[in-house]
Parts: C-alpha cells; sequence; structure tokens
C-alpha cells in the first residue's frame, strides 16, 4: 500500500506538473506580447471666433450730396487669420448725414459727422465721416441783364451748388463788379 500511496502521489505531481504549462500560457498570459492601446486623436481646434475688424479707408469725408465711398472690411480670427467668409454688418450712427448699406457703400445725405460701424459677432471697428459740401460751381440767375436807364436795378440771384449740383446750405456769395462805374 505504501508504494502505491506513492505511485499516487507522484502520479498527481506529474498530472499538475503537466497542467502548469497549460493555464500559464493561455490567451491572457502576460508573455504573449499586448498591441499598445491606441492614441486618441488631438482634439478638433477651437471654432474660429472674430476678434477684429479692420475697415479700410480708415476716415472719410464727402464733398457732395449723394456722393458715395466704399468701404471694406477685413476679419480677423483669435489666432489673427484672416475670416473671408465672416458676415459684415454696417451701421452708420447718424443716418442723417451719411447712410451706410449692407456691403459698405457710404452715401452722403446733408453736412455734418457719422460714425460708421462694421460688426462680426463680437468684433467690431469704427471710422470717422464728415460730410462737408464744397463748391462745385456757382448759377447766377439772371444769366444776363442789360439795363436801358440811369439808375435802373435787377435783382441777381446766386445759387452755390456741389459736384452733384446740389445746393450748398448756408453758403455765403460775395457779389462784385468788374466795372463799378457802369
Amino acid at each position: 500500500m505504501y508504494m502505491h500511496d506513492r505511485f499516487l502521489r507522484a502520479m498527481a505531481i506529474l498530472l499538475l506538473l503537466a497542467l502548469i504549462p497549460l493555464t500559464t500560457c493561455g490567451k491572457d498570459s502576460p508573455t504573449k506580447p499586448q498591441a499598445p492601446e491606441p492614441t486618441p486623436p488631438p482634439p478638433p481646434p477651437p471654432a474660429p471666433v472674430a476678434t477684429r475688424i479692420e475697415i479700410s479707408p480708415s476716415s472719410a469725408t464727402l464733398t457732395s450730396i449723394g456722393q458715395t465711398v466704399q468701404l471694406s472690411a477685413r476679419v480677423f480670427d483669435q489666432n489673427n487669420a484672416h475670416m473671408s467668409a465672416a458676415v459684415v454688418t454696417w451701421t452708420s450712427s447718424a443716418v442723417g448725414v451719411a447712410t451706410v448699406s449692407g456691403q459698405g457703400l457710404i452715401t452722403a445725405v446733408k453736412n455734418g459727422t457719422a460714425t460708421i460701424t462694421a460688426r462680426s459677432g463680437n468684433a467690431s471697428a469704427s471710422i470717422p465721416v464728415t460730410v462737408m459740401q464744397s463748391v462745385g460751381s456757382i448759377v447766377i440767375k439772371p444769366a444776363s441783364a442789360t439795363l436801358m436807364a440811369l439808375g435802373e436795378t435787377v435783382q441777381l440771384t446766386a445759387t452755390v451748388l456741389d459736384q452733384n449740383r446740389r445746393p450748398v446750405a448756408d453758403a455765403t456769395v460775395s457779389w462784385s463788379s468788374s466795372d463799378e462805374a457802369v
């Protein structure tokens, strides 16, 4: 019986030794090379946000009622990159002096000053606009007069016009004669 026990013990040890490689070489064995975990993709860059606008020209002086000046606006994002597709809205602080279209076209309405503003998102920029009519021509009526008697008079009127033939507001006219003896 002693031999029999010894034989059984030896068989049990051999069986255990035979099973050890099977349990350590399975699918989850630490000796099997593991594929590295994939690196997650970088986060997408932040969406462009308008932070600055440049208006060209940087100021405007219009010398005739109805005169126009075209403005352009360049919008830049937080990385100082030009945002060519940015939507720009235009406003005038004094539409009675100068109006501005949705495309940035200023039109003079009357003498005075206005501020034109371009906006895109939270960014904005402004330029000063002055409407100051200058004399383009003076129309005297009647254009000619013939005086037949000594002491006879004729009333002349002068209309001061700008380049667009609009009357210049508050224009002062000084009169003179080329020969006051006549």
